[in-house]
Protein backbone atom coordinates (compact mmCIF):
# COMPACT_ATOMS: atom_id res chain seq x y z
CA UNK A 1 0.00 0.00 0.00
CA UNK A 2 1.45 3.39 -0.64
CA UNK A 3 0.83 5.86 1.69
CA UNK A 4 3.94 8.61 0.91
CA UNK A 5 4.35 11.46 -1.95
CA UNK A 6 6.92 10.95 -4.41
CA UNK A 7 9.76 13.18 -4.81
CA UNK A 8 9.62 16.31 -6.66
CA UNK A 9 13.46 16.63 -7.44
CA UNK A 10 15.08 20.04 -8.74
CA UNK A 11 18.36 21.55 -8.60
CA UNK A 12 20.10 24.15 -10.06
CA UNK A 13 23.55 25.55 -9.80
CA UNK A 14 24.70 28.88 -8.42
CA UNK A 15 28.39 30.36 -9.32
CA UNK A 16 27.16 33.84 -8.52
CA UNK A 17 28.93 35.48 -11.56
CA UNK A 18 32.26 34.66 -11.18
CA UNK A 19 34.11 31.21 -11.02
CA UNK A 20 37.69 31.41 -11.18
CA UNK A 21 38.37 28.07 -8.99
CA UNK A 22 36.06 26.28 -10.98
CA UNK A 23 34.06 25.42 -7.82
CA UNK A 24 30.37 25.77 -8.19
CA UNK A 25 27.88 25.20 -5.42
CA UNK A 26 24.85 23.26 -6.18
CA UNK A 27 21.31 24.25 -4.72
CA UNK A 28 18.22 21.10 -4.20
CA UNK A 29 14.83 21.94 -4.05
CA UNK A 30 13.82 18.51 -3.81
CA UNK A 31 10.65 17.71 -2.42
CA UNK A 32 9.94 14.54 0.48
CA UNK A 33 13.66 12.90 -0.23
CA UNK A 34 15.91 11.81 2.65
CA UNK A 35 18.93 10.41 0.51
CA UNK A 36 20.75 12.01 -2.05
CA UNK A 37 23.30 10.96 -4.95
CA UNK A 38 25.27 13.65 -7.50
CA UNK A 39 27.37 13.15 -10.08
CA UNK A 40 29.38 15.20 -11.82
CA UNK A 41 30.22 14.27 -15.04
CA UNK A 42 32.42 11.62 -13.99
CA UNK A 43 34.56 13.76 -11.99
CA UNK A 44 33.30 12.87 -8.86
CA UNK A 45 30.35 12.12 -6.56
CA UNK A 46 28.54 13.47 -3.43
CA UNK A 47 26.33 12.25 -0.88
CA UNK A 48 25.34 15.67 1.01
CA UNK A 49 22.00 17.63 0.20
CA UNK A 50 23.46 20.36 -1.20
CA UNK A 51 27.46 19.79 -2.33
CA UNK A 52 30.10 22.07 -3.61
CA UNK A 53 32.31 20.56 -6.23
CA UNK A 54 35.37 21.88 -7.82
CA UNK A 55 35.22 20.70 -12.29
CA UNK A 56 38.85 20.51 -13.94
CA UNK A 57 38.02 22.78 -17.15
CA UNK A 58 40.79 20.65 -18.75
CA UNK A 59 38.37 18.58 -21.65
CA UNK A 60 35.79 22.10 -21.96
CA UNK A 61 33.74 24.12 -19.96
CA UNK A 62 30.31 21.78 -20.00
CA UNK A 63 29.98 19.34 -17.17
CA UNK A 64 26.70 16.60 -16.78
CA UNK A 65 25.52 17.21 -13.55
CA UNK A 66 22.97 14.16 -11.85
CA UNK A 67 21.49 13.98 -9.13
CA UNK A 68 18.81 10.87 -7.77
CA UNK A 69 17.16 11.25 -5.01
CA UNK A 70 15.54 8.44 -2.61
CA UNK A 71 13.53 8.68 0.01
CA UNK A 72 12.52 5.89 3.31
CA UNK A 73 9.46 4.51 1.14
CA UNK A 74 11.90 3.49 -1.72
CA UNK A 75 10.62 6.26 -3.97
CA UNK A 76 13.29 7.09 -6.52
CA UNK A 77 13.62 10.12 -8.65
CA UNK A 78 16.63 11.39 -11.19
CA UNK A 79 17.21 14.85 -13.00
CA UNK A 80 20.04 15.75 -14.96
CA UNK A 81 21.45 19.04 -16.39
CA UNK A 82 24.49 20.22 -18.12
CA UNK A 83 26.33 22.88 -16.33
CA UNK A 84 28.16 25.45 -18.06
CA UNK A 85 31.23 27.62 -16.37
CA UNK A 86 31.73 30.54 -17.76
CA UNK A 87 35.19 30.84 -19.64
CA UNK A 88 37.41 33.18 -17.89
CA UNK A 89 39.93 35.08 -19.50
CA UNK A 90 43.03 36.53 -17.56
CA UNK A 91 45.24 39.11 -18.20
CA UNK A 92 48.44 41.29 -16.77
CA UNK A 93 48.02 44.79 -16.46
CA UNK A 94 52.22 46.37 -16.59
CA UNK A 95 51.83 48.92 -13.54
CA UNK A 96 55.37 50.15 -13.96
CA UNK A 97 58.29 50.33 -16.57
CA UNK A 98 60.90 47.93 -15.87
CA UNK A 99 63.98 49.53 -14.35
CA UNK A 100 66.93 50.27 -17.52
CA UNK A 101 70.61 49.24 -16.94
CA UNK A 102 72.51 51.31 -18.39
CA UNK A 103 76.27 50.39 -19.37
Amino acid sequence: MYSGQSIGLLFTSDWRGYCIDNQISFLNFSDHADYYHWTFDNQGESYVEEPTFEFSILNGNDFYVCLEATNDIGCIDTDCQTVTLPEVFFFYVLTRLPRMVMA
